[in-house]
C-alpha cells in the first residue's frame, strides 16, 4: 500500500507515469529486505513457498527458531534557522562495483536549495559515501552556504572524518579534501538511519546509471523524490525494523 501511495502521489502531483512495474519492483525489493532480515516467517507463505522461491524471496525453513523484531520511528529533522542541512548517500553495486553519490541541501523550513547525483565509476561503499560528502560540502561552499549540518547514514564515513587519524592510505587524499572544505565552514556532522535518509539514497542509486554529474534545482525535482522531500518537511515518520534472535536472550 505504501508503494502504491508514493507512486499515486507522484502521478497526481507531478504528472509522473503511474506504472504497475514500478510498484511491483519496489514491493519486491521490500519483500527481499524483509526476507534477508529474517522478518518473514515460513507460516506467512504457507502453501505458497514455490511462489516465494520463484520471486527469490528468502524464507526460513519451517519450524525455525523464533525471530522477533524491534520497531522504531525515524524522522528527518529540520536544521535551525540560518543553518542548512546536507544529507548525503553513496551506493556501490558490488563493493567495489558501479557506484554513485547523491545528496540534497535543505533550509530550516525543509525546502530544497539544490540536490545532486554523481556517477563515480567503479569504487567501494565507503569511498562512495565519502565522495558524496565531498561533493555536497563543495556545493554548499560554492552556493555561499557556510553553516552546514552534514548528515549521513554511513557510520564508517562519519568516524573517518571525525577521527584525528589520516585513515586508510587509499582514502587519505579524499579525507583531507573533505576536512579542508569543512574547515572553511561552521559545521556539525551526525548519523541518521537509512530510513530517514531516503531522498539522498534515491539520488545515489539513480546516479549509478546516469554516468555524469547532475545538479538539480527544486523545479527539476519531480516524482518520487519530491514526494519524499514533502514527507520529510512535514516530519512524516519512517519505520525502522530490526530483527532480534530471541534465542540469544533465553
Amino acid at each position: 500500500m505504501w508503494n502504491i501511495w508514493i507512486c499515486r502521489n507522484a502521478a497526481i502531483f507531478e504528472g509522473a507515469p503511474f506504472k504497475a512495474n514500478h510498484i511491483i519492483s519496489r514491493t519486491l525489493n521490500y519483500l527481499h529486505l524483509l526476507g534477508k532480515a529474517n522478518l518473514i516467517r515460513a507460516s506467512h507463505w504457507k502453501g505458497d513457498r514455490p511462489v516465494a522461491s520463484l520471486l527469490k524471496i528468502p524464507l526460513p525453513p519451517p519450524h525455525t527458531h523464533k525471530i522477533s523484531s524491534k520497531i522504531s520511528i525515524v524522522k528527518w529533522i529540520k536544521p535551525d534557522r540560518g543553518w542548512f542541512k546536507l544529507n548525503t548517500d553513496g551506493a556501490s553495486k558490488g563493493n567495489p562495483g558501479v557506484a554513485g553519490a547523491g545528496g540534497i541541501i535543505r533550509n530550516h523550513l525543509g525546502q530544497t536549495v539544490l540536490a545532486f547525483q554523481e556517477y563515480l565509476g567503479l569504487t567501494s561503499n565507503t569511498a562512495s559515501e565519502l565522495k558524496a560528502i565531498y561533493r555536497g560540502v563543495k556545493l554548499c561552499i560554492d552556493s555561499n552556504i557556510r553553516k552546514i549540518w552534514v548528515e549521513t547514514d554511513a557510520n564508517v564515513a562519519l568516524k573517518l572524518i571525525s577521527s584525528p587519524s589520516q585513515g586508510p592510505w587509499h582514502l587519505q587524499n579524499l579525507l583531507q579534501q573533505i576536512r579542508n572544505l569543512l574547515s572553511q565552514t561552521e559545521f556539525k556532522i551526525s548519523h541518521i538511519f537509512r530510513e530517514g535518509n531516503q531522498v539522498a539514497d534515491y539520488f545515489a542509486n539513480q546516479a549509478c546509471f546516469n554516468q555524469h554529474l547532475t545538479i538539480l534545482s527544486p523545479d527539476n525535482i519531480t516524482g518520487i523524490p519530491k514526494c519524499l522531500i514533502r514527507l520529510d518537511a512535514y516530519s512524516f515518520p519512517a519505520i525502522r525494523i530490526r530483527s532480534i534472535n530471541t534465542s540469544n536472550f533465553s
